[in-house]
């Protein structure tokens, strides 16, 4: 996790999040109506997203203080759009805990899934 801190709680099917008994890819939570898979725990924290049925859609990062979270349209990089913004400050490399987690992550699916409604319409 970050150096110098303490492990945070993880309620949710979180359990070992950042311990080393699980790999990233098998912890998960689900805010927001939307998946959240750790890909790596600190430097970045990041998270690929699925939204529902469809998988892929979102990717999330939190490096140097800056979180962002872009769309993935048919989980293509090179179509993504930027969704969200935001600096934490203190050049964090993950979140402080879980509540700070829980309140970025379940912004940011709702703009993940307001950008997939607006990318599905026909």
């Amino acid at each position: 996790m970050c150096p110098g801190k303490t492990l945070p709680n993880a309620p949710r099917k979180l359990d070992n999040f950042h311990g080393g008994l699980r790999t990233p890819h098998e912890s998960s939570v689900t805010l927001g109506g939307a998946v959240f898979r750790l890909t790596s725990f600190a430097c970045p924290e990041q998270y690929d997203v699925d939204l529902g049925d469809a998988e892929n859609r979102g990717y999330v990062r939190l490096r140097h203080g800056d979180l962002t979270a872009d769309y993935l349209p048919d989980g293509d990089f090179s179509r993504a759009t930027r969704v969200f913004e935001h600096d934490i400050g203190d050049d964090a490399p993950c979140f402080e805990s879980d509540e700070e987690r829980d309140r970025f992550l379940t912004e940011i699916a709702e703009k993940l899934h307001s950008q997939h409604r607006s990318h599905t319409r026909p």
